[in-house]
């Protein structure tokens, strides 16, 4: 890297990044962004400023730590849930299986009394 480019030092180097927009020149064959007394490394999802490396990826693994955990118990409690369904609607799909039996057995029944019904009335005459 070109001493030029290096930070004098790191205290406040984030907040002066954060407080105003700079332009960055990036020159893609180095993998870097020159500003005027900084040089930032590119990775996967973020710039470090060299001499905050250390404390940027141990609050990003940290975060990444959280986030991780947080969607395994968003996982979990999906799976839970899933589950917690298929046991209602298991147990639904029986009780309306039983209604239906019932709901069968009543309609027959309501026949027979509809033809004793029928033979009284026309031995005997209408109610």
């Amino acid at each position: 890297m070109n001493p030029a480019f290096l930070p004098p030092q790191s205290n406040g180097v984030l907040k002066a990044l954060l407080e105003k927009p700079l332009k960055l020149s990036v020159h893609q064959d180095e993998g870097q962004c020159r500003l005027p007394f900084f040089t930032l490394t590119f990775t996967i999802s973020m710039c470090f400023v060299r001499n905050c490396v250390y404390k940027l990826d141990d609050k990003y693994w940290a975060r990444r730590r959280k986030n991780n955990m947080a969607a395994k118990r968003s996982r979990d409690a999906r799976r839970l849930k899933e589950n917690q369904i298929a046991i209602r609607a298991g147990f639904l799909e029986k009780e309306n299986g039983a209604l239906r039996q019932e709901v069968s057995e009543l309609r027959k029944e309501l026949g027979r009394c509809k033809n004793i019904l029928t033979k009284y009335e026309s031995q005997h005459g209408p109610l």
